[in-house]
């Protein structure tokens, strides 16, 4: 039976830190935040507007920005932003490149064509595309083969592009995208990823409207901008206009959702509020579904109007396992402002996004990265999967751990049998942890043996989820 240690840090001889997990919890409960049923639904899916997204999914796209890799965040972006598309009857297409063969400036892949798509069936299409290792660029011959597809279509239209870098396949993407527009009237615009050569990033600009994204939070927000574009753009083919009032919601949740209620006629908009959207002239009231959710009455959009609402508000981080006077410090995303958590209590914190890190006296290291705090809000800090044990002996000592199996465990690891041996300390091989006594340790729940440093050897301990075992040697 395999047992993996959660968290542990001796101070005496090893040291190692484990990050955890986190639950989000209201005052109410554990519930998710909450989400609109979709104003738009497959059997009253009416496209009025038409949408290319062209994705890089090249060698480079596989590498990290901010501790993620760039192709999984585009990816949880673009899942977001074709639901939102859907939800203004705009029909969108994905074709990606890059993606399954190194070296061919051929790899392009269309992974859907214009139409509905579920939220499962989106999720499911665009999980499944992974960079290849050099994987190609080739951008010119990508948008070459949407103005094929576009030409054939009746409507407005337009192109986006979410790519790290420039053209690699010797193509000109530059005269391609003037051909879409001066022939189709097709606007091309671009989202460049975490683009740090100059060079590369003029090369892109020239295509269209082209927003950089230096990081991670940037892309989400970035696109939004590049969406309000593209609402214009379509209020002037549609309906002559050069201008359209637009809403976007603003806060710690990039994938909350929206709903805005028409004064006038009832009518519900429901939309990502990060990406924003494009509403009628009048009076609105706006909820913002985080848990608890989160309601703006009266809000007044005039012609022509850009209205952008942040969410503000407090909500609490507390810090759930037992380990009394146990203090972390939570530091926001944002501000890089430091707050004080301890263990049990619930601390007050402006709305946003933290990291939050600690350390008890016996060296248990604690990690959680991008937690969200939503206005009246608690984010719970916990692991998903623990137990304390402690073994208390009257003087200091070291203890191994490992998986119990009706004794065999201290059969099988023989006392030569060491992975270190510093001084008089030794550590087993097959051991699955090395701890001190007389302090708490995080593991996993289940039944264990231990040997001791001196020899001593408990032939099974029993522990349950979330249950504090002290197991006393004389």
């Amino acid at each position: 039976m395999k047992k993996t240690v959660l968290l542990a840090v001796s101070l005496l001889v090893i040291g190692c830190s484990a990050r955890g997990s986190s639950d989000a919890g209201s005052k109410t409960g554990d519930e998710a935040a909450s989400v609109p049923a979709p104003v738009v639904k497959k059997e009253n899916f009416s496209p009025k507007k038409y949408v290319e997204v062209i994705l890089d999914a090249s060698g480079s796209m596989g590498a990290d920005t901010d501790g993620e890799k760039r192709i999984v965040t585009a990816k949880k972006m673009l899942n977001l932003i074709v639901q939102s598309l859907q939800e203004e009857q705009a029909a969108v297409a994905l074709t990606a490149f890059g993606h399954r063969k190194s070296w061919s400036c051929n790899d392009i892949e269309q992974i859907f064509d214009m139409g509905f798509k579920s939220t499962e069936d989106l999720a499911k299409r665009v999980d499944k595309i992974q960079p290849a290792e050099r994987g190609k660029t080739p951008i010119a011959k990508s948008l070459m083969l949407a103005h094929e597809r576009l030409k054939k279509i009746k409507g407005p239209k337009g192109i986006v592009v979410i790519t790290d870098g420039e053209e690699t396949c010797g193509g000109d993407p530059c005269k391609v995208a003037k051909q879409l527009r001066e022939e189709m009237d097709v606007q091309v615009y671009t989202l460049a990823y975490d683009v740090k050569n100059t060079k590369e990033l003029k090369s892109l600009s020239c295509l269209g409207e082209t927003k950089l994204a230096k990081n991670r939070e940037e892309l989400f927000t970035r696109m939004g901008e590049l969406k309000a574009s593209l609402d214009k753009d379509y209020a002037r083919k549609m309906e002559g206009l050069e201008s359209v009032q637009t809403l976007r919601v603003l806060g710690p949740q990039r994938d909350a959702w929206v709903t805005a209620k028409s004064q006038v006629d009832g009518k519900d908009f429901r939309f990502l509020g990060v990406m924003g959207t494009s509403l009628p002239v009048g009076r609105f009231d706006v909820t913002v579904h985080y848990n608890p959710i989160v309601t703006y009455k009266d809000i007044d959009l005039k012609e022509k109007e850009k209205k952008t609402i942040t969410v503000v508000g407090e909500g609490a981080l507390v810090l759930e396992l037992d380990f009394p006077g146990l203090e972390l410090e939570a530091v926001n995303m944002l501000d890089s402002k430091k707050y004080r958590v301890t263990a049990g209590k619930e601390a007050k914190v402006p709305t946003g996004r933290y990291n939050v890190y600690g350390m008890t006296a016996s060296g248990l290291a604690f990690q959680w990265l991008d937690q969200t705090v939503t206005p009246n809000a608690i984010r719970k800090l916990n692991l998903p999967n623990w137990s304390l044990l402690e073994v208390r002996t009257g003087s200091p000592l070291t203890f191994d751990l490992f998986a119990y199996n009706d004794g065999a465990a201290p059969k099988t690891a023989s006392r030569g049998n060491f992975r270190k041996e510093i001084s008089t300390v030794k550590q087993y091989k097959d051991s699955l942890g090395f701890y001190p006594t007389n302090a708490p340790h995080i593991v996993e729940p289940g039944d264990y043996t231990l040997i001791l440093s001196d020899g001593k050897v408990i032939k099974r301990v029993q522990i349950g989820k979330g249950e504090r075992k002290i197991e006393i040697v004389r």
